[in-house]
């Protein structure tokens, strides 16, 4: 059953999620302008509810799962997840190894 309101909300949330990123660049740097901080600083400040209404909708998307054991909700996941954080991780590493010619530290590895 799809719920058109969620994905709505969605593509909103993804919206405001890309105005973080975006205006992370003004308010994190020392040399910013104070207008350009002020107003990186407002964008950022009014879209901090996207993350936790993708955690609300995943939420409520998942509440139609209850005859499904939990060992086996986490199993299904678990292969999801991990394999595509461990890829983009190592992906990661060696992107700043070799582009940055810095030593990384990653977890202490």
């Amino acid at each position: 059953m799809r719920f058109f309101y969620l994905d709505i909300l969605r593509i909103i949330s993804i919206i405001a999620v890309i105005c973080i990123h975006v205006s992370a660049s003004l308010v994190a740097k020392t040399s910013t302008p104070p207008f350009d901080w002020i107003v990186g600083n407002l964008f950022d400040s009014f879209a901090r509810w996207a993350v936790p209404v993708f955690v609300m909708v995943s939420s409520a998307l998942l509440i139609g799962n209850k005859e499904m054991p939990i060992v086996e909700f986490y199993r299904k996941r678990l292969a999801k997840i991990l394999l595509p954080l461990l890829s983009w991780s190592v992906l990661y590493y060696f992107y700043r190894h070799f582009f940055f010619q810095r030593s990384c530290v990653l977890y202490g590895f």
